[in-house]
């Protein structure tokens, strides 16, 4: 309906062991929906959540590489969650190809109905502040709680600690 209307569409796909044998056929599904911008969410371990269907390094690139290479040339494919180890794999951005720079924490916050101000809904979901309590979403890096200050000097990366746990 709304690529009928001419509204652009993106959808998300989170990328797990579950379905990572079928990225391309979801992805063929997508464009059969008429959506031209695809995201491609890299899974992460959630440990509040106790969830840990990771693919592996090598499902990860097979994957990955199987998209890009059947990508129609009217289709834009982005992958997240995967920024910050994309070289040590050996993924290379390309036209219509990106793999875009985490945002949560530093460009994004994620607020929920009753008020509450979390970093990251998926990967570091601490919740900040709360609305109805007074903390203001205007001046929420200027007077930073403390738990915001450490996840921006440390910059937790629950993707790469489960992809290169060693590292």
């Amino acid at each position: 309906m709304c690529t009928e209307a001419g509204l652009e569409t993106v959808l998300e796909t989170l990328l797990f062991e579950g379905n990572q044998a079928n990225m391309q056929a979801i992805s063929d599904k997508v464009y059969d929906l008429g959506v031209r911008i695809h995201e491609i969410q890299n899974s992460i371990k959630m440990p509040h959540t106790d969830w840990s269907q990771i693919v592996s390094k090598e499902s990860l690139v097979r994957s990955v590489t199987e998209l890009i290479e059947h990508k129609k040339p009217d289709t834009t494919l982005y992958f997240t969650c995967m920024d910050r180890f994309v070289e040590q794999l050996n993924l290379r951005e390309q036209p219509g190809v990106y793999f875009s720079n985490c945002v949560d924490g530093t460009k994004q916050l994620h607020l929920h109905g009753n008020g509450d101000i979390l970093i990251c809904e998926l990967c570091h979901p601490v919740v900040i502040g709360n609305i109805y309590n007074g903390t203001s979403l205007k001046d929420i890096y200027t007077q930073q709680p403390s738990a915001l200050t450490e996840f921006l000097e440390k910059r937790p990366c629950p993707a790469y600690d489960a992809l290169f746990p060693d590292a």
